[in-house]
């Protein structure tokens, strides 16, 4: 069966499970092979292929450029055919692909880089010697308090566009009208607090001063979310990956205009942001023809309820992270005032190549993670993992704490050294 879209009375669940545990016995002993030494020997081999100089990589360069490379079509997995599939449970369905298709394949995609992560370091020093640390702790807590009321405002509807344009069963066009409404509604909701926000003030912080900051940050923020993740449901991976590296060429591009030519500071760090936002959400619109999926009339009203049953009670999980990761900056300015935050904030840049090399390792291994977790093996599977793990973090936390004088003088200005 293929989607959603059957009735589970026709389904034989005693012969689905025995297709389930069909090849078990196979792939058990196929994942025992992993424990030898020449696997260990290959698995050496194949890290240093992996690095970005190596001589395959240069090669495939000069063959081919990234345009055509990213151009070619992706490669559908061969199959038994349907009919004969359902009479056998000898056979896999996947048949794998040829030697020609493997080539095609990994000429699309072995060569991609991701420079998002590293290159918003990069703009540390600009940033530190073109705003005071009282600027930069004021333009940390704005983007804070814009972040922790986008999905408060817009009750995360962006997690239920992702969630629901995966989903064969519903209208795409109604998932990303549902989308927009909810984000429209919610930003007019929003304004109604715009005069008690304009009264709250921490210390030397008082957010009225840049409320019309908050409101476009906010606004073209959401916007950017709902397209970024109803484009990756819809299955544009490309436009996806595409949009991630035009918003951090965008964003540094507007930083620098902005800070260095213009010198607006706390209002040019912000509108860095926003104008970068911006840029995203036309990509989108133009590439994706969003436009195509917005609906005026014709809305399925058990859309919309399901699309609100799923995201509305992740909205005090949003709550909670902001009181772990975000309450303190607000702290500090209280008690300290925003020149401290500054340097708080640029402290915490540091610690955050922790969580980077973190994220890199488990979008790693997740997939491995959920292959594995039914196997007899498994306990001792993840016991590896958890100990390479917590070695690497030490290991990288170990390092940053004995080099974060040298990457201090680095990375921020002479203003932001006491951090």
């Amino acid at each position: 069966m293929d989607g959603p879209e059957f009735d589970a009375h026709q389904v034989d669940f005693d012969e689905m499970l025995k297709r389930m545990g069909a090849f078990k016995e196979i792939e058990r002993n196929e994942i025992h092979k992993l424990d030898h030494q020449d696997v260990c020997e290959a698995t050496k081999a194949i890290k240093e292929a992996d690095d970005r100089n190596a001589p395959w990589r240069e090669a495939l360069r000069k063959s081919m450029k990234a345009k055509e490379r990213t151009d070619i079509p992706r490669v559908k997995m061969n199959e038994l055919d349907p009919e004969y599939r359902s009479h056998s449970r000898k056979e896999e369905v996947n048949q794998g692909l040829t030697a020609e298709q493997a080539v095609t394949e990994a000429k699309r995609c072995l060569d991609c880089a991701n420079p998002g992560k590293i290159l918003s370091f990069l703009l540390m020093p600009f940033v530190t010697r073109m705003m005071t640390t009282g600027s930069y702790g004021a333009a940390d807590l704005i983007q804070q308090t814009g972040n922790v009321i986008i999905p408060i405002a817009f009750l995360c509807v962006n997690s239920a566009a992702l969630r629901f344009s995966m989903d064969k069963a519903e209208r795409k066009s109604d998932v990303f009208t549902v989308g927009v409404r909810v984000t429209l509604v919610g930003f007019l909701a929003f304004l109604l607090f715009a005069y008690p926000i304009s009264l709250i003030k921490i210390n030397d912080f008082k957010l009225g001063d840049y409320l019309v900051l908050i409101y476009v940050f906010v606004l073209t923020s959401g916007f950017r979310q709902l397209c970024q993740q109803f484009v990756r449901g819809s299955g544009h991976v490309k436009l996806f990956a595409i949009d991630g590296i035009l918003a951090t060429v965008t964003y540094l591009l507007f930083t620098m205009l902005f800070l260095g030519v213009f010198k607006w500071g706390v209002t040019g760090y912000i509108l860095a942001i926003v104008a970068s936002d911006f840029c995203s959400v036309l990509f989108f619109t133009v590439t994706a023809k969003l436009y195509r999926y917005v609906r005026f009339k014709g809305v399925r009203r058990q859309t919309g309820r399901d699309m609100l049953r799923y995201c509305v009670p992740m909205i005090p999980t949003i709550i909670l992270w902001w009181i772990i990761n975000v309450s303190d900056r607000y702290m500090v300015t209280y008690f300290v005032g925003s020149s401290a935050n500054g340097l708080y904030s640029a402290a915490s840049k540091i610690p955050n190549l922790v969580i980077m090399c973190a994220s890199v390792f488990t979008d790693a291994w997740q997939l491995s993670a959920v292959d594995e977790y039914n196997n007899k093996d498994t306990a001792r599977f993840f016991s590896k993992i958890f100990r390479v793990y917590c070695g690497g973090t030490f290991f990288v936390a170990s390092f940053l704490i004995l080099t974060c004088k040298i990457i201090t003088k680095v990375l921020v200005a002479d203003a932001y050294f006491d951090s």
